[in-house]
């Protein structure tokens, strides 16, 4: 059975920075932080080997990549491409699926440290991940041929679109009521039509697009696959 079979979804995203792009481009993948400094230090540092993938939440993970004079970039990945048995679930989120149960009385960063020693793989444990936050994660490199399509932020020209992208706070609860709207957002980066929302949507409707689609290029996907 693929990989998107099993996960539920053809396609995740990564949002990242220009700057990084340029390296990811340099080195014909995708990687892993290493030893890197995450973006995350504030609170709890993420996994060092796991590359993050989203449905909904790609504008805010490139937003906050995003150093002075950066733009923001979301790459779309083919879930196709990828190895379904190395796709794993993000921290955050087996943190509070299971660890939570076992260990109520430690911490939310607690439980997230744990949770990184020891990540459950595979499409299943993948698919229950993005069902509770929209994110999960991959255990190896993302070549450049498995990259789709690949959308340019420049933040500064679409203030509408900035606060958008770092408007939400990542949990189960925000992707329960907001998470439509963050994968409809996601689609609209890339330029998709998007329909109106179904009744079951209907909290979405408190996170409207933005109005404008300013400060936004696709990059011809010949600029990359040539590379991978």
């Amino acid at each position: 059975m693929d990989a998107a079979l099993q996960t539920g979804e053809r396609y995740l995203y990564h949002g990242t920075s220009s700057t990084a792009w340029a390296a990811i481009m340099h080195a014909g993948k995708l990687q892993a932080r290493g030893a890197l400094p995450g973006n995350w230090t504030h609170t709890a540092e993420s996994h060092a080997g796991v590359v993050y993938l989203t449905t909904a939440y790609a504008a805010y993970f490139a937003a906050c990549a995003t150093r002075q004079g950066d733009c923001g970039v979301v790459l779309e990945i083919d879930v196709e491409a990828l190895h379904a048995d190395i796709l794993c679930c993000d921290e955050d989120a087996y943190a509070l699926l299971d660890l939570k149960n076992l260990y109520p009385e430690k911490s939310v960063y607690e439980l997230a440290a744990m949770a990184k020693e020891a990540l459950p793989t595979g499409p299943e444990v993948a698919a229950a991940s993005l069902q509770l936050m929209g994110n999960c994660g991959y255990l190896a490199d993302i070549p450049l041929s498995a990259v789709t399509r690949v959308v340019q932020i420049e933040w500064q020209a679409n203030p509408e679109l900035a606060h958008a992208a770092l408007e939400p706070v990542i949990s189960p609860q925000n992707y329960r009521l907001f998470g439509p709207a963050y994968r409809k957002l996601t689609r609209w980066l890339f330029e998709e039509v998007i329909e109106g929302l179904t009744e079951t949507e209907l909290w979405s409707q408190m996170q409207p697009l933005p109005s404008r689609r300013d400060g936004l290029t696709l990059l011809p996907t010949k600029v990359w696959q040539e590379l991978g």
